[in-house]
């Protein structure tokens, strides 16, 4: 038995062996390790160490779609934990990205999966910002937080700003007005 094993093990190891082999003859310019995107893009690995990791799998295509530069936070509210939170880039252009916290990989803004949103777009002049309270951020920046209402089920509750010639929103289901300064604050 042991002798089989050892045979399938030899020519195992020989398949691989073979395979890289191969795959270097056929290219022998490139190594053996593969190119990530934020070697090919310093901006993504950038975002990455400055936002939270939810947002690590939008990064490569946000980076490719748009030219706001993301502005995404650190803190995201403890409904992260169980099911865990996942970022889904949902509209991205030149001018504009809004990604989706859902439950699921796969929510696409869904009342059913959604935890709330980020959103970026820039600055139109005609559009002014409107909430019910206005607050200010730790950087001294005027915010407008709007409420959520809440029927058969709960809209986000909003928080709204301007900074460097781009509106930030920032959205979540029934949220307090606290938890969504904290997130614009870490952004």
């Amino acid at each position: 038995m042991s002798v089989i094993k050892s045979l399938f093990q030899t020519i195992g190891l020989m398949g691989i062996l073979s395979a890289c082999q191969f795959n270097q003859s056929e290219n022998p310019s490139q190594t053996n390790s593969p190119k990530t995107d934020s070697q090919t893009n310093p901006a993504i690995e950038e975002f990455a160490t400055s936002s939270n990791p939810v947002f690590e799998s939008v990064l490569p295509e946000l980076a490719k779609k748009t030219n706001i530069d993301p502005v995404l936070p650190t803190y995201l509210p403890e409904y992260q934990s169980d099911p865990p939170l996942h970022a889904n880039l949902i509209n991205a252009d030149g001018s504009k990205y809004q990604i989706v916290l859902g439950y699921t990989p796969d929510c696409t803004g869904q009342n059913v999966c959604r935890l709330g949103n980020i959103e970026a777009e820039k600055e139109n002049p005609s559009s002014p910002l409107k909430g019910e309270q206005t607050v200010t951020l730790n950087n001294g920046t005027e915010a407008y937080f709007t409420d959520a209402v809440c029927d058969a089920q709960c809209s986000d509750s909003t928080l709204t700003w301007k900074q460097d010639s781009v509106t930030h929103s920032v959205g979540i289901k029934a949220g307090k007005m606290e938890t969504l300064i904290k997130i614009a604050n870490s952004m």
